[in-house]
C-alpha cells in the first residue's frame, strides 16, 4: 500500500511493497544512483556502517537464526537507511559445493527484511518496504557499475554461472551497460537452467543459451559473472582469458589464484576483515556454518590484501584499501616504558605530545596475520598515554598553586 498526504498537507511515510518497489525501480536509475552513492563514500561525506550478524541455534539442526542489520547516509540525496534481516540459514551440500541458503519460513513462505528510509534534513521516516526486490536491484547494480568502467567498450559475449534469484539482475545489469548480443548460462540444475534461460530471454530481448559444463559457458566469454549461493569456488585460474571481464556476488566464488592473475583488482571492501559476527552458545558453526564461512573469507580477503597480487607483466596491481591506513599505524617501532608512572619535574615545560597514531605501536614486527594482537598492544598504550596527560594536568596545576 502507498502512502499518501494528509488532509492537512503533511507527507505521510510511504508503506511500498516488492511489487511498487519492482514498477518504480528501474536497473539503470540503480546504478546511476550507486555511482552517485559510492562518490560520497569516497569522498568521505558519505557514512556506511559495518555489516552486523547475529547468529543462534533453533530448534532445527541444521539450521542457524541470523539478525543482520546495516545502514548508511547519502548526504547528496538527503536520505538515511537502515536494513534489517531476520533470516533462518542453511548450509546444504549440493554436488561438489556446499551452499548458504535462506529458509522461507515465515508464513505464507515469505522470508523477513525491511528496509526503513529517513530525511537527513528533517529525521522523519519516509519510506518502509521489503528488501527482496530493492537488494536484488542493488547487489546487479554494484556489478553492472563495474562493467561499466572495467570492461571492454565492445564487450558482446556473457558467460555467467548460476541461474537462481540473483543472476536474473546480474544480467539485467550487464545489458543495461553494454550491447549484450550472446548469454550462456550454466546450472549445476539442469531444470533450473533451462527455466531461468527461458524466462530471461523473452525478458532481456537477448538470447540465453543454457549449457550443460561451466567451461562450455565461459570459454571466449567478454564478460562473466558469478552469481550463485556456493561458499566453495566455482571459477578457476584455468578459465581465465586475456580480455576477460570477472565479477562475483560473493568471495569465494573466485579461486585466490584467478583473482592473483587479474591485472587489475576491485575488491567492494569492508571497513574490517570481516562483518561483525556475534554467535550466540552452542553455535559453534558445525556443518559449514557461520564459523567456516567466515574463515574461508578470511582466506580470500587475506589473498587479496594486496601482499601477493601482481599483473602478468610484474606490476604491482593498484588496489585501494581502507586496512592499509591501519597496516601503516604498525611500521614504526617505538619502546613504550610500562610498570611505573611518568612524571614531568615541575617547572619543566610540557610533555611532548606524540605526532599521531603511528607513534602508539608495538615492539615487534607488524603482521595482519594477527591484529587482534596489535589492537590490544594499542589500547595498551593509549592507556599508558591518557595516564601520563592526567600526570602533567597534576603538575601544572601544583605549579600554579
Amino acid at each position: 500500500m502507498l502512502g499518501c498526504a494528509s488532509q492537512s498537507g503533511a507527507r505521510m511515510t510511504l508503506i511500498l511493497s516488492n511489487d511498487d518497489v519492482e514498477k518504480l525501480l528501474t536497473m539503470p536509475e540503480c546504478i546511476d544512483v550507486m555511482e552517485e552513492a559510492y562518490i560520497e563514500l569516497a569522498e568521505g561525506r558519505g557514512i556506511s556502517r559495518t555489516r552486523s550478524d547475529c547468529f543462534a541455534p533453533t530448534t532445527r539442526p541444521d539450521a542457524l537464526y541470523s539478525l543482520k542489520s546495516m545502514d548508511g547516509v547519502v548526504p547528496k540525496l538527503g536520505v538515511g537507511a537502515v536494513r534489517i534481516n531476520s533470516d533462518i540459514i542453511t548450509w546444504p551440500k549440493r554436488g561438489n559445493n556446499m551452499r548458504r541458503e535462506k529458509v522461507p519460513a515465515a508464513p505464507n513462505n515469505r522470508y523477513v527484511g525491511l528496509v526503513l528510509l529517513f530525511s537527513v534534513e528533517t529525521g522523519e521516516p519516509l519510506a518502509i518496504l521489503p528488501d527482496g526486490v530493492m537488494q536484488r536491484i542493488r547487489v546487479g547494480a554494484a556489478n553492472g557499475l563495474g562493467i561499466r568502467y572495467l570492461a571492454r567498450k565492445n564487450a558482446r559475449t556473457v558467460g555467467i554461472l548460476g541461474s537462481g534469484w540473483q543472476a536474473g539482475a546480474q544480467l539485467t545489469a550487464a545489458c543495461a551497460v553494454r550491447d549484450v548480443e550472446t548469454i550462456r548460462c550454466f546450472s549445476p540444475n539442469p531444470e533450473n537452467r533451462d527455466t531461468f534461460a527461458a524466462t530471461m530471454s523473452a525478458l532481456l530481448g537477448v538470447r540465453v543459451d543454457p549449457v550443460a559444463e561451466p567451461e562450455a559457458a565461459i570459454k571466449g566469454a567478454d564478460i562473466v559473472m558469478c552469481a550463485s549461493n556456493s561458499i566453495d569456488h566455482i571459477f578457476f585460474e584455468r578459465w581465465i582469458e586475456p580480455g576477460m571481464h570477472l565479477s562475483s556476488i560473493k568471495r569465494p566464488e573466485i579461486e585466490v589464484k584467478a583473482i592473483k592473475r587479474a591485472d587489475r583488482v576491485i575488491i567492494h571492501w569492508n571497513p574490517g576483515p570481516h562483518p561483525r559476527r556475534r554467535q550466540g552458545r552452542g553455535d559453534r558453526g558445525e556443518g559449514g556454518g557461520p564459523g567456516l564461512a567466515a574463515r574461508r573469507g578470511d582466506r580470500l580477503q587475506a589473498a587479496c590484501d594486496l601482499a601477493g597480487a601482481r599483473d602478468r607483466q610484474g606490476r604491482r596491481a593498484q588496489i585501494r584499501r581502507r586496512r592499509h591506513v591501519f597496516h601503516q599505524q604498525y611500521r614504526a617501532r617505538l619502546p613504550v616504558r610500562r610498570g611505573r608512572r611518568s612524571r614531568l619535574p615541575q617547572g619543566q615545560g610540557e610533555w611532548p605530545r606524540p605526532r599521531g597514531a603511528d607513534r602508539l605501536v608495538h615492539r615487534g614486527r607488524a603482521s595482519m596475520k594477527s591484529p587482534l594482537r596489535y589492537r590490544t598492544c594499542l589500547l595498551a598504550q593509549l592507556a599508558c598515554l591518557s595516564r601520563a596527560r592526567c600526570c602533567l594536568r597534576r603538575s601544572t596545576s601544583s605549579a600554579r598553586r
